[in-house]
């Protein structure tokens, strides 16, 4: 269940990414510059949708990557 929220969230980005930049380009906004504050907002988002990454859980620390921290090295001999 968890994996699916990862992808849901990508799919959200992408979607509001998408929205955005089609705002700004069909001038909804006027043609200044919240049309271009919209256009970077989404591209931000559409690439965080594609590559995973979040700026703002960077800059606030947060990480939700669930997965436990290895305490062995897998790699290493075996006694």
């Amino acid at each position: 269940m968890e994996r699916n929220l990862g992808v849901l969230d990508k799919i959200i980005r992408g979607v509001a990414g998408l929205g955005l930049i089609f705002v700004s380009a069909n001038d909804f906004v006027g043609s200044g510059a919240i049309s271009v504050i919209f256009f970077v907002l989404g591209l931000i988002l559409i690439f965080e949708s594609m590559f995973g990454f979040c700026f703002v859980y960077k800059i606030l620390g947060v990480n939700t990557n669930k997965k436990k921290p290895v305490t062995e090295d897998p790699s290493a001999p075996q006694e």
